[in-house]
């Protein structure tokens, strides 16, 4: 027997909803949405459960930004919690009803109109066009464009130089206010969020005035200092670079944030008194930078996805991109299928991918979809110590961006 909030006074049962059903509930997905792209690969059966407890909560309940009334644990805010039942859908794991689904993410899209919104939007576009609703692909596509129109190109940054950012209304704030936490982000400031369109790099690039310098100002970003590795909105940003045509920075960056000892002057706060030099993660029982915390298990899977290379950087979406792999080996138990990632010369020294092959075959792309690895196969690596600048750097070999699908 269970109840789902804002339907208190129902009672449901798990047989008559799936023989196979265990229902979940009390949930953060503002910080930890991230992290159901890992369960989904590595427990697929629990992933599906999970997505399906969310739409049964879509179903019977009403959609809050806060938990408020029945819930069995405590909650945070509740954005992009149709993002993990996009993520289970498609990816070949719904075993609920597709169309309510669909009906109760739209109620549910929560946040920030600037850039949350609109990827929530993408999303539900995506579900629009497995199910065939024309009317809904074109409407959810303009919605999840309106990104655009928050970019200011003439804001300042925090030293006065021109660089553009979301804003709101896409209107100047006060050159002090750029790297204000809080003062219209939710912990970040205007820095932190410049970058969260993973769903159309290319179209924020355009306007910017293209990837190179858009590729330069990400890199004017980490060695800056302007990165909150120990936080959930920027998380993915180490990663963007595949979009960019420099995956030899994702490279670099993605294992310098698991692995090194990083220097960090922003929290979610503000910023810190004194710059922190430390690693974000340690090996000891309180294993985190100062401040932070593993929110529900977001942040060690955080360190999962760069450790075994395949990044969510669009969580929701089915494939992965490729980042830097640490170990040597890694291997994917996928219902009867075995995919295997063999590093040769992993380690510490040796960051960047030299070249690889999918199944005996060169493989020139920063990214694999969820279809090939539940086929089954063996993904592999040549790591050195310096960059290959010609691997999987050209256009065709970025992820999808959603101004380069036909609209």
């Amino acid at each position: 027997e269970y109840r789902v909030a804002g339907d208190e006074n129902t009672i449901r049962y798990a047989d008559k909803t799936a023989a196979d059903y265990v229902h979940y509930a009390g949930w953060s997905s503002w910080d930890d949405f991230r992290k159901y792209s890992l369960i989904t690969l590595l427990e697929p059966q629990v992933g599906q459960n999970i997505a399906r407890s969310i739409v049964e909560w879509f179903k019977g309940g009403t959609m809050t930004q806060w938990g408020s009334g029945y819930w069995p644990a405590p909650t945070v805010r509740h954005e992009f919690i149709g993002a993990i039942v996009a993520d289970a859908y498609n990816k070949g794991l719904a075993g609920f009803d597709a169309q309510a689904a669909f009906e109760g993410f739209q109620k549910a899209v929560l946040g920030n109109d600037q850039v949350e919104k609109p990827y929530q939007y993408y999303l539900i576009m995506k579900m629009a066009e497995s199910l065939g609703k024309a009317d809904d692909v074109k409407k959810y596509r303009e919605l999840a464009m309106g990104y655009q129109r928050y970019w200011c190109p003439s804001q300042v940054d925090g030293e006065g130089n021109v660089r553009g950012f979301f804003t709101p209304d896409g209107k100047p704030v006060p050159q002090n206010e750029v790297n204000r936490t809080n003062a219209y982000f939710y912990q970040g400031n205007l820095w932190h969020y410049r970058y969260w369109v993973p769903f159309d790099m290319v179209g924020l690039a355009a306007l910017r005035g293209g990837q190179t310098a858009l590729a330069d100002e990400l890199e004017y970003y980490f060695v800056n200092y302007q990165h909150i590795p120990h936080n959930q909105p920027p998380i993915k940003y180490p990663f963007l670079f595949e979009y960019l045509g420099r995956p030899w920075r994702t490279q670099y960056w993605s294992r310098y944030f698991i692995t090194a000892q990083a220097t960090v002057i922003h929290e979610i706060r503000g910023k810190f008194a004194t710059r922190i030099v430390e690693r974000v993660y340690r090996k000891t029982p309180d294993g985190f930078m100062l401040t932070m915390d593993d929110d529900g298990g977001s942040m060690s899977s955080h360190f999962v996805f760069s450790a075994r290379v395949l990044y969510p950087a669009c969580m929701g979406d089915p494939y992965y991109v490729i980042g830097s792999p640490l170990f040597p080996e890694v291997t994917l138990r996928l219902g009867d299928k075995t995919f295997m990632i063999r590093a040769k010369g992993a380690g510490l020294a040796n960051p960047y991918i030299q070249s690889a092959t999918l199944n005996g075959e060169p493989f020139n792309k920063t990214w694999i979809d969820y279809k090939t690895l539940c086929a089954g196969g063996v993904l592999e690596f040549e790591m050195g110590p310096a960059p290959n600048f010609e691997w999987a750097s050209g256009p065709e070999a970025a992820p999808p961006s959603l101004s380069k699908m036909k609209s």
